[in-house]
């Protein structure tokens, strides 16, 4: 019994050890960034047209829920 334990231990080692890392771990580089950057805006910076982007949707039934909405509670527009 003595032979088997030690055959099962020698090969829970093995199994074990086929799980270290192999390599030492690399050292981080940051990419490098440009000093600034600025996507172009989807309204055009336009604040009155990014309020009504969904009149740009052309779906009367969309529109009339937004004004619904507004009309009910203008504050949370």
């Amino acid at each position: 019994m003595n032979v088997f334990r030690l055959i099962l231990f020698c090969c829970s080692l093995s199994w074990l050890a086929a799980c270290a890392p192999i390599t030492p771990p690399t050292a981080f580089v940051a990419p490098a960034l440009p000093p600034s950057w600025q996507a172009p805006l989807p309204h055009g910076g336009s604040l009155a047209d990014m309020a009504l982007w969904w009149q740009g949707l052309d779906d009367p039934v969309l529109v009339g829920l937004v004004q619904a909405a507004q009309n009910l509670s203008p504050s949370a527009a």
